[in-house]
């Protein structure tokens, strides 16, 4: 199976909350690697981050001159499925994108919002959890519970407004268990990304 690595995006953020700067291509599967964002401007500006609509980081902040890097983003898309960064100031922030295009077939992905019930992410399989990801979507504080199977693996972890937790390399064998979720209070205010290798 080839795997190519390159640069999926270079420019600046899309003023439009609705557009994309990335799709992935027909027939192909996508390894997000890499995610850099430069304040070029003179003033702070405000970002915000989806994979296929789902927020990924929300309403955050940077300052003039400073650069947010994500060196192990991990996050794996389908055919057709878009990445956006958006900023409302044109020309304010410089992204950078880079990843692995492949036509692999056993990775999985799973993006969702996350309330107060126990919510299954991914359905039970066997398969090796590579990475998580929590955005909080509420300007309150909140708690986040996590169970692969049976196993808490994150409980009660507050979680700051708007905030976004990265969980790389987690490498979790899941053996016919499935991924569930829950938050404390504040239905709907986090979303979760969870992306598995699925083995036999």
């Amino acid at each position: 199976m080839a795997v190519i690595t390159q640069k999926l995006y270079g420019g600046y953020a899309s003023t439009t909350s609705v557009g994309s700067i990335y799709t992935v291509p027909w027939g192909k599967t996508v390894i997000l690697k890499s995610l850099t964002i430069c304040n070029t401007s003179a003033t702070k500006q405000m970002f915000s981050v989806e994979l296929e609509g789902i927020d990924f980081a929300r309403l955050h902040d940077i300052e003039p001159g400073q650069t947010l890097v994500i060196p192990v983003l991990d996050q794996v898309m389908k055919a057709s499925e878009s990445v956006l960064v958006f900023c409302p100031t044109a020309n304010a922030l410089s992204v950078r994108l880079s990843g692995k295009v492949t036509d692999r077939t056993d990775m999985l992905t799973a993006r969702m919002k996350v309330n107060t019930t126990d919510t299954t992410v991914i359905p039970a399989g066997k398969m090796i959890v590579k990475s998580i990801v929590i955005c909080t979507l509420s300007t309150s504080p909140i708690d986040f519970y996590m169970k692969l199977g049976s196993d808490y693996v994150i409980y009660g972890k507050a979680l700051k407004p708007l905030d976004t937790l990265f969980i790389p390399f987690l490498d979790q064998v899941l053996d016919n268990e499935s991924v569930v979720c829950r938050v404390s209070n504040m239905s709907t205010s986090v979303t979760v990304h969870v992306n598995a290798l699925v083995v036999n």
